[in-house]
């Protein structure tokens, strides 16, 4: 099964590429065909250009899932389509894959390559991603971005629907709507993880960054109904 998908970029325009399905994590097919919005956002492993998986996992960036089919050619021509008004359709150099030496230092410690594929996102916060979702996240453009990105690579999306920041009232809830506050260890291993990569962040912004996001996956959720 195959899925074209829109790259969220914020260095560049929109840019469309056809992936396996296999490469959208927390993908799940019967929720996309009974309706789910295509604002939703997802972590795709890109593997273009790539003959075997880096080290450190393959390369993961923010898309939105437009349409998916059986079949690759299928979806071709939408592609096609949805490209037409671009200026050039040349391939996405921004994802070509730079390896990260401090996962090759890891990868030959003496736990070896069959060590467990996760990594602490911030030394001792006990709070652990999948090492291709740290390094993608940690090559993000932005603070806000690392922080959305980490958000996803950490909490599941049935906890972030029913959650924010600090838990209480959303000003976007309904009336009597209550959230539950995030895991106070792994919002702070989050922050602590954006503000070593891009010093001088606040955790204000970040506070703002990670709200936006969890009220925009409530939103996309709300379409399906």
């Amino acid at each position: 099964m195959f899925a074209l998908v829109e790259w969220k970029d914020e260095t560049e325009t929109e840019s469309w590429s056809i992936v396996p399905t296999s490469h959208i994590q927390k993908f799940n097919l019967n929720d996309f065909l009974d309706g789910l919005d295509e604002s939703s956002v997802y972590l795709i492993e890109w593997r273009g250009g790539l003959k075997k998986k880096p080290k450190c996992g393959w390369p993961l960036y923010e898309a939105t899932v437009h349409k998916v089919a059986e079949r690759q050619s299928t979806l071709e021509k939408v592609q096609h389509q949805r490209t037409q008004h671009q200026s050039t359709s040349k391939p996405l150099k921004k994802r070509k894959f730079k390896p990260n030496p401090k996962f090759l230092q890891e990868e030959t410690s003496k736990d070896g390559p069959s060590s467990p594929k996760k990594i602490e996102i911030h030394p001792g916060s006990g709070v652990y991603v999948p090492k291709n979702v740290l390094w993608s996240a940690s090559h993000a453009n932005s603070p806000t971005t690392m922080a959305r990105m980490l958000l996803l690579g950490i909490f599941d999306i049935d906890t972030l629907l029913k959650s924010n920041l600090r838990g209480g009232k959303s000003k976007n809830a309904s009336p009597g709507e209550s959230k539950e506050p995030l895991d106070r260890i792994k919002i702070d291993a989050i922050m602590n993880a954006v503000i070593q990569k891009f010093p001088g962040t606040t955790r204000g912004q970040l506070g703002v960054a990670i709200n936006q996001k969890v009220t925009e996956l409530r939103t996309s959720k709300k379409t399906q109904t």
